[in-house]
């Protein structure tokens, strides 16, 4: 396995990727409380200092072969399970709407 850094705004809003939480995995857990100490942690990020980088927490995905799906939504699509992280990945896309914050807005830094 190999680790390595990446922006927030690679992983999420990406039409080229698709990310599937496994059955498996847990159901969304994190409380009002979770999120509020997230949203906290976004406000220390100063978005007009291009070169900050800032870290949230860790997301582990590993890329999936479409003959190891049930059923394949479509080949052009990378596909990758999230292994560690679901709570971290599906936060950003529930509450950055409502923070009007856009993946322009990432991709400036």
């Amino acid at each position: 396995m190999k680790a390595s850094q990446a922006k927030l705004s690679k992983l999420i809003g990406h039409s080229e990727k698709q990310f599937i939480v496994p059955i498996y995995q847990r159901s969304y857990k994190w409380t009002k409380k979770h999120i509020d100490r997230y949203i906290s942690d976004l406000e220390e990020i100063n978005l007009d200092v291009s070169d900050q980088t800032h870290f949230l927490n860790s997301i582990v995905y590993s890329k999936v072969n479409d003959n190891q799906l049930a059923s394949s939504v479509g080949n052009r699509l990378e596909k990758y399970h999230i292994i560690d992280g679901q709570q971290e990945y599906d936060t950003p896309q529930k509450i950055f709407p409502s923070l009007n914050l856009t993946r322009k807005s990432l991709n400036n830094n």
